[in-house]
């Protein structure tokens, strides 16, 4: 929850600088999902579709408009960040390519502590349909 009110000394209490800030990270979350969907599919125009209805979706308006909101769009940024980089580390293992994924792991949890789910998620990743 730290790193959720890192823009207050930016903006102060000016609400249009934390709401494009949200308007960002949702936009950066949305092209980071469709990265992450084209990386582990290979499927561009499916993945596209995917992050645009990830992007258009009614679900994260709070999330967006919201200003104190801003822990969810903050952990899904991290949340993608650190699929994005195990994806890079399952592809080829190594000490070095894991270090990514702990310190996204770490952020996000900084973000909103609902991301200790996440190592369940690779476990899952791991054992395949």
């Amino acid at each position: 929850m730290a790193l959720a009110h890192a823009g207050l000394p930016a903006f102060g209490l000016k609400a249009a600088g934390h709401h494009l800030t949200n308007l960002l990270l949702h936009l950066a979350n949305t092209a980071l999902i469709f990265l992450v969907l084209k990386r582990m599919t290979g499927a561009v125009w499916r993945s596209a579709f995917v992050a645009a209805l990830f992007a258009l979706h009614p679900l994260h308006v709070e999330s967006v408009a919201w200003v104190p909101e801003r822990k969810d769009v903050l952990s899904t940024f991290f949340w993608a960040l650190a699929v994005l980089a195990y994806a890079r580390y399952a592809a080829r293992p190594g000490a070095l390519r894991y270090l990514p994924v702990l310190v996204c792991f770490a952020l996000g949890l900084m973000a909103k502590p609902m991301l200790v789910t996440l190592p369940f998620c690779f476990c899952c990743s791991i054992s395949g349909p």
